[in-house]
């Protein structure tokens, strides 16, 4: 657990990475520094929660901010390719488990390719692993 978890807890995508990134530049380009509770209540996302439980707590401040992002850009990612769109609790369900069976965080960048039939395709650090349908039945 590093200081930034209960930040990347949430953080599955990289659209949720790009969120989070966007909304402490907005932090830091609009409000210059985290003095008052009320500027972070400005923002609407993922972190909203938690920055303010953090100000509240124990303060956060730019550098904090600036490691965050740095932590958030660095995260792994896993290209996986679904059969059809997936729901939020798939996405969280695949994160958890190869953060289980690799024991690192990882953001997904996902795909759609409908003629897999079913199932998944993942693809990271050179590794390909084809659990779709498609290749079931044709080989």
């Amino acid at each position: 657990m590093t200081m930034y978890s209960d930040f990347l807890e949430e953080i599955y995508s990289l659209d949720d990475v790009n969120d989070l990134v966007m909304e402490i530049n907005l932090l830091l380009h609009e409000f210059g520094s985290l003095n008052e509770k009320k500027e972070i209540a400005k923002l609407s996302g993922k972190v909203r929660k938690s920055l303010l439980s953090k100000v509240t707590n124990s303060g956060v401040d730019n550098v904090f901010l600036k490691s965050l992002k740095k932590e958030a850009l660095n995260l792994q990612e896993v290209k996986i390719t679904f059969a059809k769109r997936p729901s939020l609790v798939l996405k969280v369900k695949v994160v958890e488990k190869i953060k289980e069976n690799t024991g690192k965080r990882v953001v997904i960048n996902s795909s759609v390719d409908s003629s897999l039939i079913g199932g998944i395709i993942i693809s990271a650090n050179g590794k390909y692993k084809d659990y779709s349908v498609k290749r079931k039945l044709y080989g």
